[in-house]
């Protein structure tokens, strides 16, 4: 029993040590973009942020380590540096030109990032299509997605700031998270949502108008005041199986069906 004791408690003091020597408390760096100062608070695992450098031609903010680092928590301002096309598609890449997961947590004001590296690196890129200086900060956007493997694009027009939005295949809808404003129109594709449509703003069914309709688009505008959330319903989304996969089977069948009944008649 004494031994055990023993060994429980240099393990207990080994762990503290070890997590002591690998975790830091949160601390703070400043970047500088068009002369405004932005605090991004941030902690590491190993190593210290030492500089975060900005390279406006690859809307790339670079963040280095000294000594290494082997993962890290920042948060850092949407108003810096942001995708305006994917809300949530930043990637990452460490100093092996190596892209890497990550977790995030978004808000209309900033991300939350934490990352872990499989080694210790000196360098950490975060890569958006948003970069401050580079770009005025633009509220409309080619918002896309990948659904079953076919990629979408939708036009977006608004003087809202979406802080956040996604498509829900299986209610048939797409949901946009906003801050101010007091319109937005989007360019839904029948084929991703049909008609006929019903926008809820806040959960409430609004008035809403349709542009341009045709057999495969349509622009849909929407007013609003004090708005948080935007939902485009519709009736019909893509189907589980592409038409032309079903073209195809009812075509195997078919022939199948004729080469039994020719063999019969053998």
């Amino acid at each position: 029993m004494t031994r055990t004791l023993a060994l429980i408690l240099v393990l207990f003091i080994l762990t503290s040590v070890t997590y002591r020597a690998f975790a830091q408390e949160e601390s703070l760096h400043t970047i500088e973009v068009e002369g405004v100062t932005y605090d991004i608070p941030y902690s590491t695992v190993k190593g210290k942020l030492v500089n975060a450098q900005v390279q406006w031609d690859a809307r790339t903010v670079v963040f280095e380590f000294d000594p290494p680092a082997n993962g890290i928590n920042l948060q850092f301002p949407r108003d810096v540096i942001d995708d305006m096309g994917n809300i949530n598609a930043l990637l990452i890449m460490d100093d092996h030109g190596k892209f890497v997961s990550f977790e995030e947590e978004v808000n209309c004001d900033s991300r939350t990032i934490s990352v872990g590296f499989e080694n210790d690196v000196t360098k950490m890129s975060v890569i958006g299509s948003f970069l401050r200086s580079a770009d005025e900060p633009k509220k409309d956007a080619n918002l896309k997605l990948d659904v079953d493997g076919k990629p979408f694009k939708l036009p977006t027009f608004t003087d809202s700031r979406i802080c956040d939005w996604r498509f829900v295949k299986e209610e048939r809808k797409l949901e946009f998270t906003i801050e101010n404003g007091t319109h937005l129109q989007v360019l839904t594709k029948n084929e991703l949502i049909g008609r006929p449509y019903t926008v809820l703003v806040d959960g409430k069914s609004v008035d809403f108008n349709m542009i341009n309709a045709s057999d495969t688009s349509t622009y849909i505008s929407t007013r609003y005041n004090n708005a948080n959330t935007i939902q485009i319903i519709g009736t019909t989304a893509i189907p589980e199986f592409p038409i032309s996969i079903l073209v195809a089977a009812v075509g195997m069948i078919s022939t199948l069906v004729l080469l039994q009944l020719k063999t019969r008649k053998i």
